[in-house]
């Protein structure tokens, strides 16, 4: 679960167009927004690695939803199973992708937007979600020594 190469993928229709230039992208529109996430939507589902299918992408207010299916059936997994299962793939979804995600999402957060991806097994059971907001993507700064 370590490749980040597909999940950046996945961004790329927010990335490409809407560079303003190579340090700042620039604002979408509503209308653009609405465009790509239509275009997106298209595309689904698709499999962005082994084991998890990318199944929705919406827009509620400010915030876009992705939505994902591990293929993996939590029913069948005792307690500690099924929370060290979870925990393993929080700190994929959550942490580990974090640096991606954050310049994968650039162009949204300057248009407004925050993202949040949300996770299921195979038989639509909630594991967890993950959100991503400009604070959360913003390094602490370093004092000076």
């Amino acid at each position: 679960m370590r490749s980040v190469i597909i999940p950046l993928l996945v961004f790329l229709a927010f990335i490409l167009p809407a560079r303003a230039d190579e340090n700042r992208p620039r604002r979408l529109s509503d209308d653009e927004i609405d465009g790509q996430l239509g275009r997106m939507q298209q595309m689904l589902p698709v499999q962005i690695q082994n084991g998890i299918r990318w199944i929705d992408i919406r827009r509620t207010g400010k915030e876009i939803k992705y939505t994902y299916i591990v293929n993996i059936d939590t029913a069948s997994l005792d307690d500690g199973e099924r929370t060290d299962m979870i925990a393993r793939l929080q700190d994929f979804g959550c942490r580990q992708l974090l640096p991606a995600m954050c310049q994968g999402l650039e162009v949204m957060f300057a248009s407004g937007l925050t993202a949040s991806t949300v996770y299921h097994d195979s038989f639509g059971n909630f594991l967890f979600d993950c959100t991503f907001t400009p604070a959360i993507c913003t390094p602490p700064e370093t004092p000076i020594p």
